[in-house]
């Protein structure tokens, strides 16, 4: 077992570096882009496409999801060996994708609240602790354009939501000394289970911030991604009625 995995074991989390080459990132980066120009004149109808609003007040493409049946490179990154091997270290089990996205997050992109992946990702069927997310970094990550925050010291606490989102955490009960913003190069990865409460602020800076998120979940759930996704598009038409 290598160090990152122990450590994924001891607090939920873990840190992967160089897990993919500059060449890779290079690809993964075109992609993106052509991914991007093909749909960010998507109309509301298209369900995989996700919208944030920019300091401007213009609602702008913020992330695609699913992805894989778009996109060969990236359905080839979802069964790439060394993220299938960190999940089922990770899981001590076999793992399939359970669902994955593509985060543009372009300058003046706003971030998203604190919350656990459990309560979303509940229709998988899988628990929050069989929840593994893997967040590779496309671009440098900085604070400026609003990297990824953990609070693994918070993973088992009970932690009171919003008002207006049920599933997300009230930050004011986080204690703001626990947080961990790890800051990654093109090509690191991180680790983390449904349990580890997150968020990201604003990308202020003038570069963007583009991260490919594969989630796993132990193959025995084998309805995972199918149930995950009914459910989700199922809660986008609702909201778009």
């Amino acid at each position: 077992m290598n160090e990152s995995i122990s450590n994924f074991h001891a607090s939920g989390y873990c840190i992967s570096r160089g897990l993919f080459s500059q060449q890779e990132i290079f690809n993964f980066v075109a992609e993106s882009q052509r991914l991007w120009e093909l749909y960010q004149s998507s109309t509301s109808f298209d369900l995989r496409a996700g919208y944030r609003q920019a300091k401007t007040g213009k609602q702008v493409l913020e992330r695609l999801d699913p992805v894989a049946d778009i996109s060969p490179i990236f359905a080839n990154m979802n069964a790439d060996n060394r993220l299938v091997h960190l999940a089922q270290e990770a899981l001590a089990e076999e793992a399939i994708v359970m669902k994955e996205k593509l985060i543009f997050k372009w300058p003046g992109t706003s971030g998203y609240g604190v919350h656990r992946d459990e309560p979303y990702f509940a229709s998988s069927g899988a628990k929050g602790s069989e929840m593994i997310s893997i967040s590779v970094a496309l671009d440098t990550t900085t604070e400026q354009n609003g990297a990824i925050i953990l609070y693994p010291e918070s993973r088992l606490a009970e932690l009171s939501a919003p008002k207006n989102e049920p599933r997300d955490i009230d930050i004011a009960k986080l204690n703001e000394n626990h947080k961990l913003m790890p800051l990654l190069e093109a090509g690191d990865a991180i680790l983390f289970d449904g349990l580890v409460p997150h968020c990201s602020d604003y990308n202020i800076s003038n570069n963007a911030r583009r991260t490919y998120m594969v989630t796993f979940v132990p193959a025995r759930y084998a309805s995972a991604r199918q149930n995950y996704y009914r459910q989700r598009y199922q809660e986008i038409l609702q909201k778009r009625v």
